[in-house]
Order: C-alpha cells, then sequence, then structure tokens
C-alpha cells in the first residue's frame, strides 16, 4: 500500500508543480490515497503541522483525480459526438 501511496503523492505533487518525481498515479490510486488522508484527518489524532500537510496534500489529490475526470468526460462527449455524427451521415442501420 505504500508503494501505492506514494505514487499517487508523487503524481499530485507534480499535477500541483513541485514536480518531485514524473511517476503518474491511475485515479484509483490517487482516490485511494485521498480517502487514507481523509480518514487521517477525521481521527483529530494528529499534530497541527501534520494535519496542515495532509490537508494540502489532500486538496491537490483532489484536484488532481478532478482533472483526470474532466478529462475522460471530454472523451466520452467526444466520442459521443463522433458517433452520433456518423449515424447522421451514413443513413440509419437497418
Amino acid at each position: 500500500m505504500n508503494a501505492v501511496r506514494d505514487r499517487a503523492s508523487c503524481a499530485w505533487r507534480e499535477e500541483a508543480g513541485t514536480k518531485n518525481m514524473a511517476a503518474e498515479a491511475t485515479f484509483e490510486e490517487s482516490l485511494g490515497r485521498l480517502e487514507e488522508v481523509v480518514r487521517q484527518l477525521e481521527d483529530g489524532d494528529l499534530p497541527l503541522e501534520k494535519a496542515l500537510d495532509l490537508y494540502a496534500e489532500g486538496v491537490a489529490l483532489a484536484r488532481y483525480c478532478h482533472g483526470l475526470l474532466e478529462r475522460a468526460e471530454q472523451q466520452v462527449r467526444e466520442l459521443s459526438l463522433a458517433g452520433d455524427g456518423d449515424d447522421q451521415q451514413g443513413g440509419k442501420p437497418e
């Protein structure tokens, strides 16, 4: 699990502009790390500095995941429009 967390953390750092590592985390890895960060923050047993670091990581992970979702939604829209265009130009399938 640490390897997944490290990859996700590296990816969001790159997205946020710190570019600590060029590794790209998947959406699922990043979301999993975000859920872990939220659990740690909700427990409330952290020193203030650690909580602030985790909060910043969570914000960056959320933005990273949101960006991945936006790109996926755009791809779906483009594919849907391409599919609609094919049906209209070629007539209705029989």
